[in-house]
């Protein structure tokens, strides 16, 4: 073998280690997790799993709107809220506060800003959903959903099937 030869088919391998590490990058999964609050259960499964799947090479990402992110990979969304957002989610968690039964929380499905998938990024390829509720508007959000798109929502407590009751107890 002449090593003009040589350095020819060195070449085309590396060529195609780079093709192949690109196809290997394009075919990466994509996973979107959105979660209110990052404390409580249902934000310290979202980031567990979320660090977990990152650890296994799957390009996942967690949204939520507070708290601080004990792992990588974690993006806090509409922080930067004007005065008038901030004082209108306030007055919607007091209303909210007080129109509850004794021992039943409830939570509207409804929010005070309509939220679309297209708000948070670029399309992902799951869409998985924690405890969203008092932070994204659901009948937008699930509108802006493309009907190809998978979802799993994550039931950490009975809100997404009762209607608003996040436990059952004496809520009717």
């Amino acid at each position: 073998m002449l090593v003009s030869d040589a350095i020819e088919d060195t070449h085309a391998r590396t060529v195609q280690a780079a093709a192949n590490r690109r196809t290997v990058d394009q075919l990466r999964m994509k996973i979107a997790h959105f979660t209110s609050e990052l404390t409580g259960g249902a934000g310290v499964a979202a980031q567990r799993l979320n660090d977990a799947l990152r650890r296994q090479g799957v390009d996942s990402r967690l949204y939520y709107e507070s708290g601080l992110p004990l792992v990588a990979g974690c993006q806090r969304v509409f922080e930067n809220q004007s005065f008038t957002r901030r004082n209108l989610a306030a007055l919607a968690r007091a209303w909210r506060n007080r129109r509850n039964a004794p021992g039943c929380l409830v939570t509207s499905p409804r929010w005070i800003r309509r939220t679309r998938l297209q708000d948070f990024g670029p399309r992902p390829d799951v869409v998985n959903l924690h405890w969203i509720s008092r932070w994204i508007d659901q009948p937008s959000f699930f509108a802006s959903l493309p009907l190809d798109l998978p979802v799993v929502w994550s039931l950490h407590d009975m809100n997404p099937f009762t209607g608003g009751c996040h436990h059952a107890g004496d809520c009717e």
